[in-house]
């Protein structure tokens, strides 16, 4: 059976590189997931995400090896992904295994894509996302949020 895993990262974009700083996941027995990671060197941040994402981060603060581990437990076997405008989050979930071909695709069976509530949001007439009640630029407040999206834009898909 495949689990939704809807997930956002917040990250230091520096141009040429993309460093995570932290991952939230929620799956669709609203069990959640937060970490954040300890090899990414803060002092890259623009004063933006230091004035709008840092702020927002309380840990945990945690190891590749571990949040690796930590993430394969939590999304399973046959997981499927949903983010929000997801490209760079995407690269920071593989990133988080090392290289894209790291990622568990043979023993967990995870797809080498992820699914955007973007291209969901063109299928249906009412284009309109839900109210974000969380905090903006916390990852798993924002994954919260996506999950929310995708089901709101589901229930339009199946109601002419």
């Amino acid at each position: 059976m495949v689990s939704l895993n809807f997930f956002d990262t917040e990250f230091i974009d520096t141009g040429k590189e993309v460093h995570l700083l932290s991952i939230g996941i929620i799956n669709d027995k609203n069990e959640t997931y937060y970490a954040e990671a300890d090899w990414t060197d803060r002092s890259l941040a623009c004063e933006w995400v230091n004035k709008n994402v840092i702020p927002h981060m309380k840990g945990p603060v945690i190891s590749r090896e571990q949040m690796q581990k930590e993430i394969k437990e939590f999304c399973g076997f046959r997981p499927e992904f949903w983010c929000y405008f997801g490209s760079y989050d995407w690269l920071c979930m593989c990133q988080i295994f090392g290289k894209m071909m790291d990622i568990p695709t043979h023993t967990l069976g995870w797809p080498m894509y992820f699914n955007d509530i973007q291209m969901l949001r063109r299928f249906v007439t009412h284009k309109g996302l839900p109210k974000h009640n969380g905090q903006l630029h916390n990852a798993l407040d924002d994954a919260i949020w996506t999950k929310d999206s995708y089901y709101q834009l589901m229930s339009q898909l199946e109601t002419p």
